[in-house]
């Protein structure tokens, strides 16, 4: 019988596990049709673009991203969900023209699996899974350094995709599997060489270990160093997967848990105030986030509105540390000890805009001011001065 492997995780070694298992026999596509090297995965990440590009219009339907917090509702019986199972159906039947074994990764699977589910059960394959995941706080530092988001919501995405993995899996069999112990080789390659349906002999386990000895690992947390984050649910999260006990966790009760800590009751822009009366700003340690052109026209116009005192902050660490117009380009790091911040996202793309803005929205006492708010601020100021 056919079989497709999903590999399932949040930035917790998927990739690599993906490479493994392509090595194994496994068929993920052709190189052209894989997503390829970048910054935070210089072997590439080994996801199918069909499916990535499939995952995104289904998030998108919802008014999702793939960072987004909350659970995508999915709408069956909708033209763009129907369209959207169609395809996803002939993504699946294209892969098996080319092998009876086939693995997909993409971490958006792991909050989508009831609709990837509602289709794969119509087709005549055999469904294996493969949960990988890793300690948080390494997953908070790898997206903190390669998109910029704040600890505290990378710490929220986590126990968001894991849950989500856990709500589906916990009734079904499935390898789980730390990073670490890929790391390690311990009995992990025997594992996957099972869930695969090969044997691993002496050439090939030298060449796994070639690639495993390409990659290491960026930081190193222990389980205390998660709990205290004094997050609870992190902690009881992390704590069942190492123990191996996630089958005894009662998942809507964490799922409420979970819904508690995302909801957020107060608006933290201050656009409107600021237009009426930009000396609100006053007090607030303003920094522009974007140490770009944008970045700098917005620096331009706080000092023509009086505001003299003002950083930067930057996920490009060539830049974090250098002098800008007076200010110092911050790391995300140190934005989230800044006390009493006003951030104004300095983008000019608007996706990217949004992203920011709404990812570093959870660091503590934070308020933003959007740059088209301070535009207007500005030239409400200069229309004055003219008359």
């Amino acid at each position: 019988m056919k079989k497709l492997v999903i590999i399932l995780g949040m930035r917790s070694g998927t990739s690599l596990t993906a490479q493994i298992s392509q090595r194994m026999g496994a068929y993920l596509g052709e190189m052209e049709e894989l997503m390829g090297a970048a910054l935070g995965n210089p072997d590439g990440h080994f996801e199918n673009l069909d499916v990535v590009h499939m995952n995104d219009n289904i998030l998108h339907f919802c008014d999702r991203e793939w960072y987004s917090l909350e659970t995508p509702v999915l709408d069956y019986n909708s033209p763009q969900m129907k369209q959207a199972m169609q395809e996803i159906k002939e993504i699946i039947q294209k892969l098996f023209e080319k092998s009876d074994t086939v693995a997909i990764k993409d971490p958006r699977i792991s909050v989508l699996l009831p609709i990837w589910d509602k289709v794969l059960n119509e087709l005549d394959i055999e469904l294996r899974y493969i949960w990988v995941f890793r300690n948080p706080l390494e997953v908070m530092e790898s997206l903190r350094k390669r998109d910029g988001y704040c600890s505290r919501y990378v710490l929220m995405l986590w126990i968001h995709h894991n849950l989500s993995i856990l709500k589906y899996l916990q009734e079904r069999e499935y390898l789980l599997i730390n990073y670490k112990d890929i790391l390690g080789q311990s009995q992990a390659l025997e594992k996957l060489g099972q869930v695969l349906d090969r044997q691993i002999d002496d050439d090939l386990k030298r060449e796994l270990k070639q690639i495993i000895k390409q990659r290491y690992c960026h930081s190193e947390h222990s389980y205390l160093d998660v709990k205290n984050t004094r997050n609870k649910l992190l902690s009881d999260l992390y704590g069942v997967l190492l123990e191996r006990q996630e089958a005894e966790v009662n998942v809507p009760e964490w799922e409420k848990r979970y819904e508690e800590m995302v909801t957020k009751t107060e608006d933290p822009f201050l656009d409107y105030e600021a237009m009426d009366n930009i000396r609100c700003l006053e007090g607030k340690e303003i920094v522009i986030y974007g140490a770009g052109n944008y970045g700098r026209r917005t620096a331009g116009m706080l000092r023509q509105l009086g505001f003299l005192n003002y950083n930067f902050c930057d996920k490009d660490i060539q830049k974090q540390g250098q002098n800008l117009m007076d200010g110092r380009v911050l790391s995300v790091a140190e934005l989230e000890n800044r006390k009493n911040a006003l951030i104004i996202v300095a983008i000019e793309n608007e996706t990217s805009r949004k992203e920011m803005e709404q990812t570093l929205a959870y660091i503590d006492g934070v308020s933003f001011l959007s740059f088209f708010a301070l535009e207007e601020a500005y030239n409400i100021l200069w229309v004055t001065i003219k008359h």
